[in-house]
């Protein structure tokens, strides 16, 4: 049996307000980790709809997390060096806003 560890990835995101009716957005994030010749990979997405987790104002902090666990063909994560990327996304009827990041470099630990 293979623990898969999973990361725990915290987004910060500000948002402008939106014209338009209702909204739908969707967060991403991918994690990439080398161990040898291996590359370890995982991703996460998540969809949302009304109400909207985001506060749009263009003021506001929302906190976003996201779990990612290592692909059911990967090896697990470990403590070290790795590259992270994320985009958020809302839509109204009228407009979309989109902002992404990465790849960054971070450096995972255990607990």
């Amino acid at each position: 049996m293979r623990l898969r560890l999973s990361i725990f990835s915290v987004l910060t995101v500000v948002c402008d307000s939106l014209s338009g009716t209702g909204g739908i957005g969707a967060t991403a994030a991918g994690v990439q980790q080398t161990e040898g010749k291996y590359v370890i990979t995982g991703y996460t997405q998540d969809v949302f709809g009304e109400p909207t987790p985001l506060t749009c104002d263009g003021a506001t902090t929302n906190f976003v997390t996201e779990q990612i666990i290592p692909a059911p063909y990967s090896n697990p994560f470990h403590a070290g060096l790795a590259s992270i990327g994320v985009t958020v996304s809302y839509c109204t009827s009228d407009s979309c806003e989109v902002g992404s990041d990465g790849p960054l470099s971070v450096i995972m630990k255990e607990n």
